[in-house]
């Protein structure tokens, strides 16, 4: 079957705002997981990636009509779940009814009867998706009309939801093919600014979290179990990387790398071992790093390691249910940066019940533990996270436009009781003129530029100036 997997179209004004220039465009490897599964079938996949390429819904059209898929998979997000179902009513109504229509991703799990429930979308596959999409092509394929053997599915029956039990989590990753990212156009992604190599390619070696952050959603697709790939099969990706498509830099895209501590270990004994000779960064929590092991992913490629830090104050962590300390926190930084490793720390401001003070804060743990970068973004309450709640009782939203809801965005779309939209984006900048306005920072910064290529220094420099300065 002719199976055209979507990216809608969301321009980097949109999801970027005022750093559209400096924003950075990752194909999407959970995309390329379902389009290698379906390869595996013998099936023709095509990907497009609207955001990347810059494409409108009438682009996408023009495109859906020449190649005359037979199944259309597209992905959803909170702030991309409107154009979504914008595509999917042109499929039907201007090209044709017979295209199985097939919505997947974060937003469509939060929430699948409410997707289902339009006329124009066919099935919404729930949670973890590889296993899901492949049978579901098979029943497809042999022309079925019963879907109620298909775990993890969401379809009609005569005009009725039927909601099929959840289909089990893949316990073994290794069996996983590698994801299909011939299916995209290398030339269209760039990664951050701060990333080191001129071509760094994304990688994902585990999945699930077992935390309980209020703010997040990653459990509902991939579960509250950790589950990760051998070190074996993460070597053989990163050979086929370094032989296929040239990559001289990685970034490991699990949610938190190193929650595994003693996998790591071997990790990065294999990659010393195997002279990958990477450089690579990654994401992880303050909680789930030592010395030793710091030293010893120092010692395998990693430069870069950006920490979830969230607030500056015991008592706003608490609130976000995030499960670590103050101090935690700065001896995870302290360890980070005497083992020669860039530490980065996010912050989210304008959380429920939050003060000016206490959001203020943040900058002076910021500087405190000596972050090599530090990001802030005004607080998103995301449908469907603990965290929702709470901010619907201590707050309200200033919009229900889901297209609005992106952490780089310029405007709040929730305000905490006591705040005003003006305050929150001038305490947002003075933050960050706090932070990056200091001779101590520029010290820093001379000496990691020194290992980017020009163009991200560029950018690096361009993204800092626009975040400090702008109005």
């Amino acid at each position: 079957m002719k199976i055209l997997l979507v990216v809608p179209p969301n321009s980097l004004a949109e999801r970027y705002g005022k750093l559209q220039g400096v924003g950075t465009t990752y194909p999407s490897l959970g995309l390329a997981a379902i389009g290698a599964v379906a390869e595996a079938g013998d099936h023709e996949v095509r990907l497009i990636d609207c955001e990347a390429a810059g494409l409108t819904h009438n682009d996408l059209e023009e495109k859906i009509r020449a190649y005359q898929p037979q199944i259309i998979g597209l992905q959803t997000f909170c702030n991309t779940i409107g154009r979504t179902l914008e595509i999917s009513k042109r499929v039907k109504e201007n090209i044709s009814t017979d295209i199985k229509v097939i919505f997947g991703g974060v937003q469509a799990t939060f929430f699948p009867k409410e997707y289902i429930a339009d006329k124009n979308v066919d099935f919404v596959v729930v949670g973890e998706g590889e296993i899901i999409f492949k049978n579901l092509l098979d029943a497809l394929e042999k022309n079925s009309t019963d879907f109620s053997h298909i775990n993890g599915l969401v379809w009609k029956k005569n005009g009725q939801i039927v909601v099929n039990p959840p289909e089990k989590l893949i316990e073994n990753l290794d069996i996983l093919p590698f994801p299909a990212r011939h299916l995209f156009d290398w030339k269209l992604y760039h990664s951050s600014a701060q990333l080191r190599g001129k071509k760094t390619s994304l990688i994902i070696t585990s999945r699930g979290c077992p935390y309980n952050c209020g703010f997040c959603f990653s459990h509902k697709t991939f579960g509250r179990t950790y589950r990760y790939m051998s070190s074996g099969r993460v070597i053989e990706e990163i050979k086929f990387l370094k032989e296929k498509y040239n990559v001289d830099g990685l970034q490991f895209y699990d949610d938190t790398l190193t929650f595994n501590k003693a996998r790591i270990t071997e990790l990065c004994d294999l990659m010393i071992a195997e002279k990958i000779n990477l450089p690579w960064s990654c994401f992880t929590r303050v909680d789930c790093v030592t010395e030793e092991l710091l030293k010893k992913m120092k010692a395998a490629g990693c430069y870069q390691i950006f920490y979830g830090v969230e607030a500056g104050n015991q008592r706003l962590l608490n609130l976000m249910s995030k499960g670590i300390t103050i101090e935690q926190i700065k001896n995870a930084f302290s360890w980070t940066n005497n083992a020669g490793i860039e530490a980065l720390a996010s912050f989210i401001i304008g959380l429920p019940t939050e003060t000016k003070e206490e959001a203020r804060d943040s900058v002076k743990l910021a500087k405190e533990i000596e972050a090599a970068y530090a990001h802030w973004e005004l607080f998103t309450p995301y449908p469907g996270t603990n965290l929702y709640k709470i901010a619907l009782e201590y707050g309200r939203l200033l919009t229900t436009d889901l297209s609005k809801y992106s952490p780089w965005r310029d405007e709040p779309v929730y305000l905490p009781y006591g705040r005003t939209t003006e305050e929150l984006k001038e305490t947002k900048q003075w933050i960050y003129r706090q932070f990056y306005l200091r001779p101590f920072f520029f010290i820093r910064l001379i000496r990691s530029l020194l290992n980017l290529p020009f163009g991200r220094i560029v950018k690096l420099i361009h993204g800092g100036l626009i975040m400090t300065f702008r109005k």
